[in-house]
């Protein structure tokens, strides 16, 4: 009888080893994953950033800024709630980080920008007084923009987000360049690239 039951737990021991192993190695696999996830994303960001940096260097933007669409919560009726949030930002040195300030917001606070936007990939401004919708010139105002270009993000899916290069009178400039066309193609491209970066 002794026997029997040293038998039974050496079974059981040996058992519960192998279980606690197996336990072990798909929750170091798991970490491993995410560890690869994050070292993924670090070095996308690292090359997005590159990009941006970039466009700003290239054109003297005093922004660029990348703003991604997201689910939000829902409205009372269950309507989706669509939203943006700025994902990446760069700036000149004296003009302020706004990125911070653009989380979860929803896209109808931009719909005269996205409705430009959706009709051709591109909305060129070259001056405030672009802007025909007052409610969003008095928005573009209030945060000293003086010209902005923005270009569609989009994937096989669909549209997921844009990029928005601006020129923002903090630093006293009385004017801005006006960029050619060759340059909006030129940002367009980098646009197109950006966006196949960001698709996984």
């Amino acid at each position: 009888m002794d026997s029997v039951i040293k038998d039974i737990l050496v079974a059981l021991i040996a058992s519960a080893t192998t279980l606690l192993g197996i336990y072990l190695r798909n929750l170091l696999e798991k970490k491993k994953v995410k560890q690869t996830r994050v070292t993924v994303a670090v070095g996308r960001d690292l090359l997005v950033y590159e990009l941006l940096n970039d466009l700003r260097d290239k054109f003297c933007f005093s922004r660029v800024i990348v703003m991604l669409f997201h689910n939000g919560s829902k409205y009372y009726n269950g309507e989706d709630i669509q939203k943006e949030s700025a994902a990446y930002e760069t700036v000149t040195p004296g003009v302020p980080v706004m990125a911070r300030g653009l989380l979860d917001v929803p896209i109808s606070a931009d719909n005269y920008l996205l409705s430009k936007l959706h009709e051709s990939g591109v909305f060129r401004m070259d001056s405030i007084e672009d802007i025909s919708d007052e409610a969003y010139r008095d928005l573009i105002q209030s945060y000293k923009i003086t010209g902005m270009y923005s270009f569609k993000l989009v994937d096989k899916i669909g549209w997921f987000g844009f990029l928005m290069c601006s020129y923002n009178n903090f630093l006293g400039e009385k004017m801005h360049p006006i960029l050619t066309d060759a340059c909006i193609a030129n940002c367009q491209l980098q646009a197109k690239r950006l966006s196949s970066m960001l698709t996984k």
